[in-house]
C-alpha cells in the first residue's frame, strides 16, 4: 500500500522522498556505526600516547640506573679511601696500636687519652677529642708528629705546645735526658 502510494506521486516528490530516506539512512549509519567506531580510534589513540609516555619514563629510569650504576662504579674505589680515614668504633684498638707503632718507631714516649664515644650521638661520623703527650729527642718527637699527620686515618690536629721535657714519668726508653722535649698534642679524630 505505501509502495502504490509511492508511485502515484509525482517526480519531484518521489527524488524528495528517495533523498529523505537515503540521508536518514546515511545520519544513522553514522551515529550507530562511524561515530563509535571514531570514539574507540579516540581511546586507542589515547592509550597509545598513554603507552608510549609510560615506555620513555621507563627508558628513562632504565638510563638513569645504568648512568647511576656506572657513577657509582667510578665513586666506589674512592668511597673505600674515604672509608679508611674514619676509625672503626668496634676496632679502638687497631688506632691505639698504630700510634704505639710510631712511638716504638722514633723512640718516643707517649701517654694517650681519647675521650669516650658519645652513643647519644645520632650522627654517623662522630668527633672524639684525644690528646697525646710524647716525650723524646726533638727529633724523634718531630719524627713522631710527621708520622701521626702521615696516618691514613683523619687526624685533625687542634693545638701543639712544644716543652722542655722536666721530671715527667715519660720518658724514651726509661733513661732521663735534658735534651728531651714534650709535645701535648691536642687533636679530633673522626669515628664511625
Amino acid at each position: 500500500m505505501i509502495l502504490n502510494n509511492f508511485n502515484n506521486l509525482d517526480v519531484k516528490k518521489k527524488i524528495n522522498y528517495v533523498v529523505g530516506i537515503t540521508c536518514l539512512a546515511v545520519i544513522l549509519i553514522i551515529y550507530f556505526a562511524i561515530l563509535p567506531f571514531i570514539n574507540d580510534i579516540k581511546k586507542l589513540r589515547a592509550d597509545l600516547i598513554t603507552e608510549k609516555i609510560e615506555l620513555a619514563d621507563k627508558m628513562n629510569k632504565d638510563k638513569n640506573m645504568v648512568d647511576l650504576n656506572d657513577n657509582i662504579k667510578k665513586i666506589e674505589p674512592q668511597l673505600q679511601i674515604l672509608d679508611k680515614i674514619f676509625i672503626n668504633k668496634n676496632r679502638e684498638l687497631d688506632f691505639i696500636t698504630i700510634l704505639e707503632l710510631i712511638e716504638k718507631k722514633n723512640f718516643v714516649s707517649q701517654k694517650l687519652v681519647i675521650n669516650p664515644l658519645n652513643e647519644s650521638d645520632k650522627n654517623i661520623i662522630k668527633t672524639v677529642p684525644v690528646n697525646i703527650e710524647v716525650v723524646g729527642q726533638y727529633k724523634n718527637a718531630l719524627q713522631y708528629l710527621s708520622d701521626l699527620e702521615a696516618l691514613s686515618y683523619y687526624v685533625n690536629i687542634n693545638t701543639i705546645d712544644i716543652s722542655k721535657a722536666e721530671n715527667t714519668n715519660l720518658t724514651t726508653e726509661g733513661k732521663t735526658n735534658n735534651e728531651n722535649i714534650k709535645l701535648s698534642i691536642s687533636a679530633n679524630t673522626f669515628w664511625k
